[in-house]
């Protein structure tokens, strides 16, 4: 595989209003927002996000620092291209501190796959909805359901009844786990991408009340904090 160059840039807000009003310029210059992860309070799975993001240690622990104070950060894994773009965008407004770094990652990202599990149709449909808006790849994701029908925007998600989700090739512990929650009518989405997408999906899902969370990989799985 080939290694490109990457980059990730943080900018840091005082206000949550200053970092809406950079979120629309980037959607209004078309920036894909799959790229772009928005912190705005210290959480249990705030270290995790970091992470995943490729966040070095030492800034990790700013970063923390920062938002505990009340700060927010826009964080963007993107090309230097990309990250050149989003600087000239935010620099129109009120960005507190600017910083972006160089990291080589291979072409695919780090590849990942998670879970997420809802109780309710609305909220999973609107989950899924956010994340096409965002320009989320959804030939990469699946919903594991009874077979109810999903808005007709969302063609391209790929729907599996409850008997037939082996075939996704969850690792045994995940499927133990969530057995007993689909038997409930519960609804299960699984995502595949890279550690970025993974990340700003989170944010989207979190936002429309997913009730458990789960980042693995392929062969090995890793069990993420309960939301």
């Amino acid at each position: 595989m080939t290694l490109t160059k990457q980059q990730i840039a943080v900018g840091v807000f005082a206000k949550f209003s200053d970092v809406e009003l950079a979120v629309f310029r980037l959607i209004g210059a078309n920036f894909p927002m799959i790229k772009v992860s928005v912190v705005c309070a210290v959480t249990s799975s705030l270290h995790g996000v970091l992470v995943g993001l490729g966040i070095p240690e030492d800034e990790r622990k700013a970063l923390i620092d920062l938002v505990s104070q009340g700060y927010y950060l826009v964080i963007v894994k993107a090309t230097p291209e990309e990250i050149s773009m989003v600087e000239k965008i935010l620099s129109q407004g009120s960005t507190q501190r600017w910083a972006a770094s160089s990291v080589s990652s291979l072409s695919t990202g780090r590849y990942k796959n998670a879970v997420a599990l809802f109780f309710n149709h609305h909220n999973t449909e609107q989950a899924l909805i956010e994340l096409k808006v965002a320009g989320y790849p959804m030939n990469q994701v699946s919903l594991v359901t009874q077979g109810r029908l999903l808005n007709e925007t969302l063609r391209e998600v790929k729907v599996f009844s409850k008997d037939k989700w082996i075939i996704l090739k969850i690792p045994e512990n995940i499927v133990g786990h969530y057995k007993s929650f689909l038997a409930l009518d519960g609804y299960l989405l699984v995502l595949g991408g890279t550690d970025i997408q993974i990340a700003a999906a989170r944010t989207i899902l979190e936002a429309n009340g997913v009730e458990d969370f789960h980042i693995y990989h392929p062969l090995v799985s890793s069990v993420i904090n309960k939301v």
